[in-house]
């Protein structure tokens, strides 16, 4: 499945998706409850996608695995990227998280689970860039 250039707002969920592969790129997702939700996906990529003022996460990853973040945005959301319950082995690369209530990144199971993080950037997160700190590099 590939998903490109869709414009989604006012739902509790933006862009939900189960699948294993598949490609979305190049959405926006505004003013949801989350935005992109990766509900056990697998192997599923996602480039180029803006999430701003999503109440809870911008992108929230629940039991997903072996996922590829990349050149991703969440701004003004409740938490940037935030990955729970069981999700692990996943790609976070050249994101970016600015402005949002809680942690621009939050990984409670990194440490368990294998999350990669690589050249992610933050700032203004109103509880500070990542727990655990140094999943994203401060924006200069």
């Amino acid at each position: 499945m590939t998903v490109e250039n869709c414009k989604v707002s006012g739902f509790a969920v933006g862009i939900e998706t189960h699948s294993t592969g598949g490609a979305f790129t190049g959405n926006t997702v505004t003013g949801n409850v989350d935005g992109f939700y990766l509900k056990a996906a697998q192997s599923t990529s996602f480039s180029g996608n803006t999430a701003t003022g999503n109440t809870n996460a911008g992108f929230l990853l629940y039991r997903a695995d072996g996922n590829s973040l990349s050149g991703n945005t969440a701004n003004s959301n409740g938490f940037g990227f935030y990955a729970q319950n069981g999700s692990g082995a996943n790609a976070f690369t050249s994101n970016s998280a600015d402005s949002n209530t809680n942690y621009g990144f939050y990984d409670p199971t990194y440490h368990r689970l294998g999350d990669v993080y690589h050249t992610d950037e933050c700032s203004k997160n109103i509880l500070g860039g990542s727990d655990p700190s140094g999943l994203c590099a401060p924006i200069t």
